[in-house]
């Protein structure tokens, strides 16, 4: 399992800048400590991921960022591109 705390640390290292603002005023109940967990996913689907964490944050931000420095460009072929190599690595 991997907190979610985590997880942004992971996406902030590899986009290269930003920070983790927690509010100190809670309006909604919210549990304090967050985890993601696949393992109902392995046991009921045999699902297994094929990236990392580390991986697919990687691939995640690259997307983020090329969208945001092309925001006019062809997302469609850089998707598939990503989508490609993934089918490669599977297959």
């Amino acid at each position: 399992m991997l907190a979610v705390e985590e997880i942004f640390k992971l996406a902030i290292a590899e986009w290269g800048a930003g920070r983790i603002e927690k509010e100190t005023v809670r309006q909604l109940h919210e549990a304090t400590l967050l985890k993601l967990d696949i393992s109902k996913a392995e046991v009921y689907l045999n699902w297994h991921p094929v990236f990392s964490c580390r991986e697919a944050i990687e691939r995640t931000v690259a997307w983020y960022k090329r969208h945001y420095k092309e925001p006019s460009g062809n997302m469609f072929s850089f998707t598939v591109e990503q989508i490609r190599e993934c089918e490669c690595i599977v297959m």
